[in-house]
């Protein structure tokens, strides 16, 4: 299980292309979530703009909102290197254990059940996205 960490780490999401300056769509499905927003392959010169579509799988929790990206710096996870216009898989999450520490009260929980969970954060212009969820895939249209 995601256990916290002196300082957590951020590791790139593999597989997701740059943010940019573009805005989250969010949608909820039945058993996920998914993040779609536009973005420019820079290594192809004038090329159209392409959507990416980040489905998380069994999310467990999810926020959407402040900080922008002027105010990234407020942000808890500043110190450990989260940048503007990326996606992170976090390791040692303090939210991720807090959590699991808001479920322990059902008579049913076990700490074993978020074995293989992970926390996600998308940074964009004007909010960033976070979750514990799976996994993830990534969709380009």
């Amino acid at each position: 299980m995601n256990t916290i960490a002196a300082k957590p780490l951020l590791e790139s999401m593999a597989g997701v292309p740059r943010i940019g300056f573009s805005k989250a769509d969010v949608s909820y499905r039945d058993l996920s979530v998914a993040v779609s927003y536009a973005f420019i392959e820079p290594a192809v010169a004038q090329s159209e703009e392409k959507k990416a579509v980040i489905t998380f799988h069994l999310p467990r929790a999810v926020y959407i909102g402040l900080p922008n990206d002027e105010a990234l710096e407020g942000h808890p996870l500043y110190s450990a290197g989260l940048e503007s216009y990326r996606a992170y898989k976090v390791s040692g999450s303090a939210w991720f254990a807090d959590v699991v520490r808001r479920n322990s009260v059902h008579p049913s929980h076990r700490d074993e059940y978020f074995a293989g969970f992970h926390h996600f954060i998308l940074t964009f212009k004007e909010e960033v996205f976070e979750c514990i969820a799976k996994g993830y895939t990534v969709a380009l249209e």
